[in-house]
C-alpha cells in the first residue's frame, strides 16, 4: 500500500517538473517625452506632411504597428525604426493598399521591412507597418528603444516623430494545453 502511494506522489512530482514555467508577455510602453497625441482608439496619432499616422503599441506583445494614411495629394517617403541601431535583419513587414478600395480588393504583396527602409506611400494609399522585432532580434524586459518615424515630401522636407519606449512585463501567458 505504501509503495503505490509513493509511486503516485512521484508521478505527480515528475509531471510538475516537466511543465514549462509560464512565459512573460512583454510589451513596449511609452517611457519619456514624445510628440505624439493619444487618439480615441488608444493608438498614438500624429499628422506629418498631410498624412495621418497612428502608432499602436500592442498590449501583450512587443509589436509596434504604424499605419500611414496618405491623403496629402503627393507621394510621401516613409522610414521608421529604432534610433542608433543598425541591422540588416527584417524588423517587420509592410502592407500597401488603396485607402478607399473595395473590401477584398488586393494590392502588392506584404514586403519585409528593415530599419529605416524607404517606402513610398502614394496619394490615397495607406501603408501598414507591422514591426514585430524593433531591434531585429528578441528584446528582453527593461530594453529601452527610441522608435523614430520620418516622412519626407516631394520637396525633400522631413518631419520626424520619436517615441521612447521600454519593454515591460504585461503579465504571463498560460502554459499551452492547460
Amino acid at each position: 500500500m505504501k509503495h503505490g502511494w509513493l509511486v503516485g506522489v512521484l508521478g505527480v512530482v515528475m509531471a510538475g517538473c516537466s511543465t514549462p514555467p509560464p512565459k512573460s508577455w512583454l510589451r513596449l510602453e511609452p517611457n519619456g517625452a514624445h510628440d505624439w497625441t493619444m487618439g480615441p482608439s488608444g493608438a498614438w496619432v500624429a499628422r506629418m506632411h498631410g498624412a495621418d499616422l497612428a502608432l499602436d503599441l500592442n498590449r501583450t506583445q512587443t509589436r509596434i504597428q504604424v499605419e500611414v494614411q496618405n491623403r496629402s495629394g503627393e507621394a510621401l517617403e516613409v522610414r521608421m525604426g529604432p534610433e542608433g541601431t543598425v541591422t540588416m535583419n527584417a524588423i517587420g513587414e509592410v502592407l500597401l493598399r488603396q485607402i478607399d478600395a473595395a473590401p477584398g480588393q488586393g494590392g502588392p504583396d506584404m514586403l519585409n521591412y528593415t530599419t529605416m527602409q524607404r517606402t513610398t506611400v502614394e496619394p490615397n494609399w495607406r501603408g501598414v507597418f507591422y514591426i514585430d522585432s524593433p531591434l531585429g532580434r528578441e528584446i528582453g524586459i527593461g530594453t529601452f528603444v527610441v522608435f523614430t518615424v520620418e516622412v519626407r515630401n516631394q520637396k525633400g522636407d522631413v518631419e520626424r516623430r520619436r517615441m521612447p519606449m521600454l519593454a515591460t512585463n504585461a503579465g504571463t501567458m498560460p502554459v499551452a494545453g492547460t
